[in-house]
């Protein structure tokens, strides 16, 4: 019965996935940031740039994961296919990862298959493993930094170089790995994984800064720095251990135990890593794709200790029953709860009535998310990834005033605007807020329901 539960959901995220791959726009509104950097790679521009300037982007992440898009790009076309293609390559990966993971610290076949599927079926994170995000291949590339930190320290270290430049939190894996080789007393290993890290990150860094007229640390960290509020980390830990509580229990169970898997497999302490990027989960603009490195450990700890508690107790009443009880928790956020729910069919309708909107009206435009729309249209457009008035509530809010410039000359015929309880843009800054309502006249409203499956309003205004 357990065995069945857990195939149905890897069944759920299967089908889920291919919805996501044949989704024509973003589903996740940051899936808009990736598909924007895309264009201009393409293109040969650089998008760390002065953030107050044209195009007014804010480039949240490193590069790297744009960059595979871009590569895979080249046998599939652009738009979000490509780096969809990435991120699901990613996942799968990743469960494969684990799986041999679990089979290397001495699992049955059984139980290191378990590990895999367990990954691919946690609702709570696993919605975010196939959007055209940096989280999966981030994720991949952490995993592969602690498979290989046992044997290739070397490669350990490259691989947890590139999952940093391509999401910054998984530098919290150099942690993990340096814990790993102190508890054996790898002092050597530790030495070559630190100096090759460093070396070649800060080379990185200094290419990258360099390249980017010294823009590129404020954009992929000093405009990060946003604020932290710890009852927000403590309601989505909470809220993603009841998920995967059966597994939780069992790795507390084994440690407690001192199960010998513990001290020889390094993908045991990816929970290292997994615990401090779910702590930082209560910074402004994080979301559960922080618990993905969790998920991926409890995956993996939850299926040794099952295969370690069978070994041990020579039964499978105990192991099974907590498997079951996994499973029933992952019920409770599962696709019964929409977890796995993908892009409802009414979507297509106002995909369709926007292109209409996007072909009569013309440009040059403004679109506060749903880039992808301009992109397809071939039509000038500028785009906000991420709200000024979230950029207010950061340390380093940046200046405004040339988006101000440009709603004042009339350089946009028309833009689409978030909705808000003033009737303009929930997400813009007040000033840009009075600026449109002076300047530009409602035509009409467009909505579409989002990936939170809430109903999202946008103004569609044009020039006085």
């Amino acid at each position: 019965m357990a065995g069945a539960a857990l195939l149905y959901f890897v069944f759920c995220f299967g089908d889920y996935a291919f919805q996501i791959l044949r989704y024509p726009i973003e589903w996740d509104a940051a899936e808009g940031l990736a598909l924007f950097q895309l264009d201009h790679a393409g293109r040969g521009v650089s998008v760390y740039g002065d953030p107050e300037q044209e195009p007014l982007f804010i480039a949240n992440y490193p590069p790297l994961y744009v960059w595979s898009g871009l590569a895979v790009s080249k046998l599939t076309g652009g738009g979000l296919l490509p780096l969809r293609l990435v991120s699901l390559a990613a996942a799968l990966g990743t469960a494969l990862l684990i799986g041999l993971g679990a089979w290397r610290a001495g699992a049955r076949p059984v139980w290191a298959l378990v590990s895999g599927l367990l990954f691919l079926s946690g609702p709570y994170a696993g919605w975010w493993l196939p959007l055209a995000r940096v989280d999966s291949l981030a994720l991949f590339l952490l995993v592969l930094a602690f498979f290989w930190a046992d044997r290739r320290p070397m490669l350990s270290a490259l691989a947890l170089v590139a999952a940093t430049y391509t999401r910054q939190t998984a530098v919290l894996g150099a942690v993990g790995v340096a814990i790993w080789y102190l508890q054996g007393r790898r002092f050597r290993e530790l030495l070559l994984f630190s100096g090759v890290a460093i070396g070649v990150a800060g080379a990185a860094l200094a290419l990258l800064q360099w390249s980017s007229g010294g823009w590129f640390w404020h954009h992929v960290v000093t405009l990060n720095a946003n604020r932290f509020y710890p009852t927000d980390a403590v309601r989505y830990l909470g809220g993603f251990l009841a998920t995967m509580a059966g597994a939780a229990l069992v790795t507390i169970g084994a440690a407690a135990a001192r199960a010998p898997w513990l001290r020889r497999e390094p993908l045991g302490l990816l929970i290292v890593p997994g615990l401090l990027n779910g702590l930082l989960s209560g910074k402004i603009g994080a979301a559960v794709n922080y618990f993905l490195p969790l998920q991926a450990a409890l995956a993996l700890t939850g299926a040794l200790a099952l295969s370690w508690l069978s070994d041990r107790f020579r039964a499978t009443a105990l192991p099974l029953a907590l498997a079951l009880a996994s499973v029933l928790q992952m019920v409770l956020w599962g696709p019964f709860d929409g977890a796995f729910d993908g892009p409802p069919e009414s979507n297509r309708a106002a995909i369709a009535e926007l292109e209409a909107r996007i072909e009569e009206q013309g440009g040059p435009f403004f679109l506060e998310r749903h880039v992808s729309f301009a992109l397809a249209a071939g039509q000038p457009v500028e785009y906000l990834p991420m709200p000024y008035k979230m950029l207010e509530l950061s340390d380093s809010p940046i200046d405004v005033s040339a988006f101000h410039r440009d709603l004042e000359s009339g350089r946009y015929a028309w833009l689409m605007v978030r909705r808000g309880t003033e009737g303009v843009g929930e997400f813009l800054d007040p000033g840009s807020q009075a600026l449109i309502q002076s300047h530009y006249r409602p035509i009409g409203v467009w909505t579409i329901q989002d990936s939170d499956r809430t109903l999202k309003r946008y103004n569609i205004v044009v020039r006085q």
